[in-house]
């Protein structure tokens, strides 16, 4: 038994360094062509994926889904990726794929790339392997009342995708970003799509960012969502997961500035055998600074998902406003949840506040329901597309709200596949019958 064990634990070991060794040739394959500057970012970026832990925070150590992830087992056939083309060069703004931005804009999109951060283990990973997305600038004083549109279609290939975003001051727009698969009946060998959103908001500018995942059941999903704030600037977060196998999402709001704000609304609704590791923090380093993040979950049959939370509000950051909520439904008796919400506070005269719960569906409520004249699939399905309706109506933009809908009504009855041939048929049904949006944050006590 025990030369068995060692000879196990050799193989797996192999098994690891041949992985590492395909993927530094991988990254030498990718960089041939790239400048200089980027190539040492890239190699950077792979040291540190190599050699950082799973999760760097103590206080969540422990608490992740990926703790025992072992890169020898995913197929590794890095692809260029499919996007639906889209490419504005108009009134100052420059929207098109990043590669081609780093060619034609190179030292605009050089000094933001050189920005972004390298702590965490899966966005080193993107940054090391990004091989297609988009890349988006918006000068001053620019209104764009239609939403600009990032469609992603994922193969069976591994896929690393990067979106940066740059809007100068006083201006407003909203982005829709949608991921799907190609194949809902894929093999069943992993492959890793790899999501990395940046985004930088100057003086006195908002954008709303709206995002919908709807990947296969083969695929491992790894997203980092990032937005720093300045002066008076607004991001607001609408994000909904709904495919992949396992899915660990970081979503991180830098409020740097005096008047910056940040809403995080996530949704998760999940099925079968999928994992979901989540973790949102609010960084407030300015003044007077606005920050609110709820995420809810809906777990079916074996699913299990962690969500963390953290409030940080630093030295600087007086009169700061902070509101945390994690709250997740379970829908059988072998899913299971952990909330974790956490503050970090460094001053005074700060309003700062957490909440979570984890519980299962109401039996009593259910029952009133079924007395009512529904069935006990109805009954579920009212209270558990009800735990979700304020968050829904809170998102500004049609389409995105028709969408989760129609997601939710699919994955209740197991046909989340069928969700592109299916929604536009639906989303005429939805705008006969839209409502308008309500407040969601409820109010909260003053931290002291």
């Amino acid at each position: 038994m025990q030369s068995n064990s060692i000879d196990s634990y050799n193989l797996k070991c192999q098994a690891q360094l041949d992985k590492m060794e395909e993927l530094k040739n991988k990254l030498g394959e990718l960089t041939k062509n790239d400048p200089e500057w980027l190539k040492q970012f890239r190699a950077v970026s792979f040291d540190k994926f190599l050699n950082l832990p799973v999760e760097t925070s103590e206080i969540f150590k422990y608490q992740n889904k990926f703790q025992n992830f072992r890169i020898e087992e995913i197929k590794l056939e890095i692809g260029k990726g499919k996007q639906k083309p889209a490419e504005i060069e108009k009134n100052g703004i420059i929207f098109k794929p990043i590669k081609k931005a780093i060619e034609e804009n190179e030292n605009l999109v050089k000094n933001l790339i050189l920005k972004l951060g390298n702590e965490d283990k899966f966005e080193a990973f993107n940054n090391a392997f990004f091989s297609f997305g988009n890349f988006l600038y918006i000068p001053k004083n620019t209104r764009l009342t239609d939403p600009i549109r990032l469609i992603n279609i994922v193969n069976s290939e591994s896929l690393f995708n990067k979106t940066i975003v740059f809007v100068d001051s006083n201006s407003k727009l909203k982005i829709v970003k949608e991921d799907y698969s190609n194949n809902y009946t894929a093999d069943n060998s992993k492959t890793i799509y790899s999501d990395s959103v940046e985004i930088f908001v100057k003086d006195n500018s908002e954008l709303e960012f709206s995002s919908v995942q709807n990947l296969n059941q083969n695929t491992i999903h790894f997203t980092n969502k990032t937005a720093f704030l300045n002066k008076d600037s607004k991001i607001v977060w609408n994000i909904g997961y709904f495919g992949g196998k396992k899915i660990r999402s970081r979503v991180n709001s830098f409020l740097m500035d005096e008047g910056s704000s940040a809403e995080d609304i996530e949704f998760i609704f999940g099925n079968k055998e999928q994992q979901f590791d989540t973790y949102s923090t609010l960084n407030h380093i300015g003044r007077t600074t606005t920050g609110r993040v709820i995420l809810k979950s809906i777990l079916k049959d074996n699913c299990e998902s962690v969500f963390k939370g953290m409030i940080k509000i630093e030295e600087k950051a007086k009169n700061s406003n902070s509101y945390l909520a994690e709250h997740g439904m379970l829908l059988s008796k072998s899913s299971k949840a952990n909330a974790i919400p956490a503050l970090e506070i460094k001053t005074n005269e700060v309003k700062a506040t957490h909440a979570a719960s984890i519980a299962q569906i109401d039996d009593e409520l259910i029952f009133y329901l079924m007395t009512r004249g529904l069935s006990e699939d109805q009954a579920k399905k009212m209270i558990a597309l009800g735990f979700f309706e304020p968050l829904i109506q809170a998102i500004s933009f049609d389409e995105v709200r028709a969408k989760i809908l129609h997601l939710l009504e699919l994955k209740w009855i197991g046909e989340e596949d069928n969700f592109i041939k299916s929604f536009y048929k639906a989303y005429e049904t939805y705008k006969s019958n839209k409502k308008a949006p309500i407040d969601i944050f409820e109010g909260h006590y003053k931290y002291r």
